[in-house]
């Protein structure tokens, strides 16, 4: 009975090892691609890294900053609400939605993200002003 316990174990391993191994990969390859500043091909691999059920809170923030980059305020705006809709956003998740949502014309969500921000950073010095 023991040696079907180890077995099965052994068997479960070597089949979700290669899923593993391709998000690595994917990661990579979106990391090569943001070094030589391709931010269109970064964005791509991120949004499938994502739509595979598979992302970390970091993996919206370098798609965000991708579409940032790319001048689609409103698209990385609204990844940062899927981020935030995670829970647990740092400070910093908050405060870059509020100036993206600032960017895309959304004013009045703005104004309560940055109201947020302040709460949760007092001791910023921007918070204070």
């Amino acid at each position: 009975m023991m040696r079907h316990r180890n077995l099965l174990a052994i068997l479960l391993g070597l089949l979700l090892a290669p899923a593993a191994h391709a998000q690595t990969l994917r990661q990579r390859m979106a990391d090569r691609y943001e070094a030589v500043f391709d931010y269109p091909h970064m964005a791509k691999v991120y949004e499938d890294i994502i739509a595979s059920g598979k992302a970390v809170p970091d993996d919206y923030r370098k798609l965000a900053f991708a579409y940032a980059r790319m001048d689609q305020d409103a698209n990385a705006a609204d990844t940062y609400g899927r981020l935030i809709a995670l829970g647990n956003p740092t400070p910093d998740d908050i405060h870059t939605y509020a100036d993206l949502l600032r960017a895309k014309g959304d004013y009045d969500n703005a104004l309560k993200w940055y109201a947020t921000y302040a709460m949760q950073a007092p001791d910023d010095q921007w918070a204070k002003a």
